[in-house]
C-alpha cells in the first residue's frame, strides 16, 4: 500500500514538473493597457475569467522582422484578427514588430500562445472597443 501511494506521489511530481504544466499562466483584464512579454519557446496560456467575451487589440514589438507564432484555443472560443477559433483550433502565424492583433476571448475561454522565435516578442494590448 506504501509503495503504490509512493508511487502515485512521485508520477504526480513528475507531471506538475513537466513542460506540459509548466505553461506561465495569465488572467485577461479590460483596464487600460497592459504589457505581456513572451519568451522565444515558453508556452504562455492567457484565460478569461470574466462572465463576458474580451475584445483586445495587441500591438506586437520585436528586436526581429519576423516571429513566427502559434495560437492555440485550449477552452471554449475566441477569434483572432476576425477569425472564429473553436477549442483545439490551433493558428500558425508570422507576426511582424508594430504589427495590431485583434483577439476575442470568450468569456472562460482559454489559449495557449507559443513564441516560435528566437527573440523575446512583447505585445501591448488594450481593449478593442
Amino acid at each position: 500500500m506504501i509503495r503504490k501511494l509512493g508511487f502515485t506521489l512521485l508520477c504526480g511530481i513528475g507531471l506538475l514538473s513537466s513542460n506540459v504544466c509548466s505553461a506561465t499562466e495569465h488572467m485577461l483584464s479590460q483596464a487600460g493597457v497592459y504589457e505581456f512579454s513572451l519568451p522565444s519557446n515558453e508556452p504562455q496560456v492567457f484565460t478569461n475569467s470574466f462572465f463576458w467575451a474580451i475584445e483586445s487589440k495587441c500591438v506586437i514589438s520585436s528586436d526581429h522582422e519576423n516571429n513566427p507564432f502559434t495560437f492555440t484555443v485550449l477552452r471554449k472560443t475566441g477569434a483572432l484578427n476576425g477569425i472564429p477559433l473553436t477549442k483545439g483550433d490551433t493558428v500558425d502565424l508570422v507576426v511582424h514588430p508594430g504589427e495590431q492583433l485583434y483577439i476575442t476571448a470568450a468569456s472562460g475561454g482559454r489559449v495557449e500562445l507559443i513564441n516560435r522565435g528566437s527573440t523575446l516578442i512583447t505585445a501591448s494590448c488594450m481593449d478593442a472597443k
